[in-house]
């Protein structure tokens, strides 16, 4: 027996307009009607945050530097006779140095960002999406094995940067066999 009771409306019956804006948020065909804008939005932001950082390690990194050659020194030798790197690689390969701190962590922050971006999934002008009969890259000798340029797009970048932050290059004067994969690993990823 029904006690007087009026059924309450489903979320699906809930009134649209400005006035049930409350029940609104609640109903799911309007979550999914303005969650693909919600997504791009989120994109751009993971996605300019990460350049920034990036750019930003790149140029905090030369700071320290910088500041010795001002003051004259790098470390106790007068600038003259010292050490000055040819490339950044060079500057931040030393894990106990300034340079080489605030270039992993700004780096390491910007791969991550641009991970979570999902730029060529989320962005049109980005995007060669294999669902919708997009681009793929042979992989191997035979056809059976395709990697969508999505993919690529969406991984490789950020690994490359983490790497290039994790492996460090070694100065040219001190190579040897087995720093020479340092190199070459810092290299591959660099590209």
């Amino acid at each position: 027996p029904n006690f007087g009771a009026q059924r309450r409306p489903a979320m699906a019956d809930a009134d649209t307009t400005p006035t049930g804006s409350r029940n609104r948020a609640r109903d799911t065909v309007f979550q999914l009607q303005h969650a693909s804008r919600h997504y791009i939005d989120q994109s751009v932001s993971y996605l300019l945050l990460g350049v920034i950082l990036g750019a930003l390690g790149f140029i905090i990194a030369v700071i320290p530097l910088m500041l010795r050659g001002f003051s004259g020194t790098i470390g106790t030798s007068k600038l003259e006779n010292s050490f000055l790197p040819a490339t950044v690689s060079e500057l931040v390969s030393k894990w106990d140095s300034v340079e080489a701190r605030i270039f992993f962590g700004f780096e390491l922050l910007a791969a991550f960002c641009i991970l979570l971006s999902w730029y060529p999934f989320k962005l049109r002008n980005a995007g060669c999406i294999p669902a919708e009969g997009g681009c793929y890259l042979p992989v191997g000798p035979c056809t059976c094995i395709n990697l969508s340029w999505a993919n690529a797009r969406q991984f490789f970048p950020p690994v490359g940067l983490v790497l290039v932050a994790c492996v460090p290059s070694v100065q040219e004067n001190d190579w040897d066999c087995e720093k020479l994969v340092l190199v070459v690993v810092h290299c591959v990823s660099a590209m």
